[in-house]
């Protein structure tokens, strides 16, 4: 029997935002297609940082998740209106929250 009130990848079982009061952070590969969040942070033991704040990748910034390639990976954001591939294994690696919707 399928449940249609399962929680999405990146959400909570446990009520998530609204027990929380904020929301939760999660891997960037797990935005899906169309969805917009906020960067909160880079893994600490990423070992090029700035290659990832070069292309926009930085606490803070707004990314939107446009699109996956066909195979899977590269993942394609828009980041400060510019479409970046990144490779899932970079993806993971960068911490964001959901924004809100009001």
């Amino acid at each position: 029997m399928r449940l249609s009130a399962m929680p999405g990848r990146g959400q909570s079982r446990g009520g998530g935002e609204a027990c929380a009061g904020k929301p939760e952070a999660f891997p960037l590969c797990d935005l899906r297609n169309g969805e917009s969040a906020t960067i909160t942070k880079i893994a600490g033991d990423y070992p090029h940082p700035e290659l990832l704040e070069g292309y926009g990748f930085a606490s803070g910034v707004r990314v939107v998740r446009e699109r996956t390639a066909p195979q899977g990976d590269p993942i394609i954001f828009r980041v400060e209106g510019r479409l970046i591939a990144l490779r899932r294994e970079d993806a993971v690696r960068i911490s964001v929250k959901r924004e809100i919707q009001e």
